[in-house]
């Protein structure tokens, strides 16, 4: 296999975890149980954490350090909140 097919691959893993998330059903844990089951999850995993990551630039239209900036908010915010008790 070229590394190109293997990132299709990929990404074919990654759009199936996107495509069975809205139904939160039977399609939603088969897509996440294979997942969890890959021995290459972590490819899958940096290749969602690239889309989300692009889905956070376009919040700030196009601007890439205002996204880090507001990705890193996000995570304080969540990091506070998951300390409380």
């Amino acid at each position: 296999m070229s590394a190109g097919h293997d990132e299709y691959i990929v990404r074919a893993k990654m759009y199936r975890l996107l495509a069975a998330f809205p139904t939160q059903g039977a399609a939603s844990s088969i897509a996440l149980h294979d997942a969890l089951a890959d021995p290459k999850l972590r490819d899958t995993l940096s290749a969602l954490v690239g889309v989300a990551f692009g889905g956070f630039i376009r919040l700030q239209d196009g601007d890439i350090g205002a996204a880090i900036e507001l990705v890193q908010r996000e995570l304080r915010a969540a990091e506070d909140l998951a300390s409380l008790e």
